[in-house]
């Protein structure tokens, strides 16, 4: 009977006790809402009550990472969306809360389409002394990165200095122009 009384006892204060866990609540921030590609994405659990935490990222490239560490990253190697989410576990392993998110990685290139609207008229470009590129095709509209007629530049994100020469006239004018990652930027050139 003693026996019995004492594992009642232990049983309901057992119950009692994981009764009186407090639910985790999941959260968590990324240092940015975009990445470069090879950029480190930097996520931080801002969680309450969790014992363990599991980060799980899925995406071009998948990680999991199980711990109880308020802290996580991964190099984003690859473009696209990476789906990250976040499961908090109590002490017993029993009460769950779960959050995500999604982030996108962007190329760490991009390129410059450059055209005219001028009929007749035709452009050599030199990129620091180097020749990229001569066209003479006439275009009405925005064209697409590699349209024959049009020039197509491509180069890490960064600040660029384009001479460009008109073939008819002889004048050069020079341009300051920005690359953007992921991005395939029109420049008119009318002179």
């Amino acid at each position: 009977m003693k026996t019995h009384l004492l594992f009642t006892f232990g049983l309901a204060l057992s119950l009692f006790l994981s009764a009186c866990q407090k639910k985790p609540v999941a959260s968590f921030t990324t240092d940015k809402d975009s990445y470069l590609r090879t950029q480190r994405v930097y996520l931080t659990s801002t969680s309450t009550d969790a014992y363990s935490l599991v980060w799980i990222v899925k995406g071009p490239e998948s990680y999991e990472n199980r711990s109880s560490e308020q802290y996580f990253s991964f190099d984003a190697g690859s473009t696209g969306s990476y789906e990250i989410s976040l499961s908090c576990y109590s002490k017993n392993g029993k009460l769950i809360s779960k959050t995500s998110k999604t982030i996108n990685v962007l190329s760490s290139e991009g390129s410059i389409v450059f055209y005219t609207n001028t009929a007749g008229s035709g452009y050599q470009i030199y990129q620091n002394g180097t020749y990229i590129g001569n066209f003479v095709g006439t275009f009405f509209s925005v064209p697409n990165c590699g349209a024959t007629g049009a020039v197509t530049y491509g180069a890490n994100i960064g600040q660029y200095s384009f001479d460009i020469t008109n073939n008819f006239s002889g004048t050069t004018k020079t341009y300051n122009i920005q690359i953007d990652g992921g991005v395939c930027k029109p420049f008119l050139v009318t002179f």
